[in-house]
């Protein structure tokens, strides 16, 4: 099971924190989540201020008490490789790396330095054993900020995992016939619709280098699906908690994708349309909104 963005910000967290406040959150959405061997999201923030926020248009914090509601809604694994693990530089990057390591979470793309945030998580669920890695693909942001600069991981820095400086070897290295490969990329272009010609042979190259589903965030909308000698490749799977984004043309539309594994092939898919709002996330009825997905370009 994954998701898009998570943001537990923006008065989200202190919702959680009332009674029955997952229940609030995730609501109807909780079924699907609960249902994942697996259920992975974007998590958009760090959980430590470290010495104070960098210079950029938006710096997201969570709390670590917020964890806890996660772990409740049925996630386990956590992509880092964003353009906010760094919103609250080299300190709170590592002290969130500390964190994380005494949860119950799993991730990976991120570590003190490039080997530790080039080896994937494993896990094993029945017959099937899972590698899943997660990669950094954004572009510079319009203030200034570049990942690739600033948060990449090097041989003695701490950092993401970042596409031309070690993902792909990291897939050559670890990624098999015999196992189920997972990688998730935070890139493309903010508020775009269509993933564009560069993202795509990026996405398809991982394929070409072994993965058996791609999953995509950062776009903060919606984008297609589409199978790719035989592997899924979701481009972008939009916000899924995260408030004021009612101004984002398709900002509040996104979907739970649900895939079955047998044999270390995918025998089904399922996009569930949501709905986001300033309090949580909710499951729409009706095909129309599965139908608008299934039609993107």
């Amino acid at each position: 099971v994954a998701v898009g963005d998570v943001m537990l910000g923006r008065g989200i967290d202190e919702i959680l924190r009332t009674e029955n406040g997952v229940d609030k959150v995730f609501s109807s959405t909780l079924p699907h989540l609960r249902q994942g061997s697996i259920t992975a999201c974007n998590f958009e923030a760090v959980l430590s201020q470290g010495k104070g926020p960098i210079k950029k248009s938006y710096n997201f914090y969570v709390p670590e008490w917020a964890l806890q509601y996660l772990y409740q809604a049925g996630f386990n694994y956590l992509t880092l490789t964003n353009n906010h693990i760094w919103d609250y530089g080299l300190e709170g990057f590592t002290e969130t790396l500390a964190i994380l390591g005494k949860s119950s979470f799993a991730y990976s793309g991120a570590g003190l330095n490039l080997e530790t945030a080039s080896t994937p998580w494993k896990t094993v669920n029945g017959t099937t054993t899972f590698t899943v890695l997660s990669v950094a693909a954004y572009p510079q942001e319009k203030n200034g900020f570049d990942g690739r600069t600033s948060a990449a991981a090097g041989i003695d820095k701490p950092g993401i995992l970042f596409y031309g400086k070690g993902a792909e070897e990291a897939m050559r290295r670890h990624f098999s016939s015999e196992t189920f490969d997972i990688v998730f990329v935070h890139g493309g272009v903010e508020s775009q619709t269509y993933p564009g010609i560069e993202y795509e042979k990026l996405y398809r190259s991982y394929v070409d280098l072994g993965a058996d589903l791609v999953v995509g965030s950062h776009p903060h909308v919606l984008q297609r699906m589409e199978s790719y000698k035989g592997r899924l490749i979701a481009y972008s799977l939009g916000d899924f908690i995260f408030a004021e984004m009612d101004d984002v043309p398709g900002g509040e539309d996104s979907v739970i994708l649900k895939l079955g594994v047998t044999g270390g092939r995918i025998v089904y898919v399922e996009a569930v349309p949501v709905k986001l709002s300033y309090t949580g996330v909710t499951v729409k009825s009706g095909l129309e909104a599965q139908a608008d997905f299934l039609s993107l370009p």
